[in-house]
C-alpha cells in the first residue's frame, strides 16, 4: 500500500485524507457522526487511517449521546452536555484539520476506548 496518506484510496474512490476528513466532519451534523463512522468502518476494510478516525468518531459520538443523556437532569446535566459538546466538538475540528495534513491525531483517553470495543 502506498505510504503517502493522499495517494491512498478508500471507499468511494476517496483519498484517504479526505475521507478522514468527512468522517471527522459528520460529527459535527447531530446523529450523522455515528450513522457515518459506522458505514466508514463498514464499508473501509483496509485503510488504518480511515478506520483509526472512524473508531475515534464513534466513540466520541456515543461519549456525547451518553452526555446528552444526562441532559434530563436539569441543572448538572445541562452544564455536562455543553462543556461535553464544546470538548468533543473542538477536539474533532483539530482531527479534522489533521486528517486533512495526513497526520494521525490521537484524542487522549479516546484510544484506551477504542481498544476495549474495537479489535484489529
Amino acid at each position: 500500500m502506498d505510504t503517502e496518506i493522499k495517494n491512498q484510496k478508500t471507499f468511494g474512490g476517496l483519498r484517504a485524507n479526505a475521507a478522514a476528513f468527512l468522517v471527522n466532519l459528520s460529527f459535527l451534523i447531530p446523529g450523522l457522526g455515528i450513522i457515518f463512522s459506522l458505514i466508514s468502518l463498514i464499508l473501509e476494510k483496509e485503510n488504518r487511517f480511515v478506520r483509526s478516525y472512524s473508531k475515534q468518531t464513534l466513540i466520541i459520538s456515543v461519549i456525547l449521546l451518553l452526555g446528552a443523556s444526562t441532559f434530563a437532569v436539569k441543572f448538572v446535566g445541562g452544564y455536562i452536555f455543553y462543556s461535553l459538546l464544546i470538548i468533543t466538538n473542538i477536539f474533532q475540528i483539530v482531527a479534522a484539520i489533521a486528517a486533512l495534513l495526513e497526520k494521525e491525531l490521537k484524542i487522549p483517553y479516546i484510544e484506551k476506548v477504542i481498544d476495549l470495543f474495537f479489535i484489529d
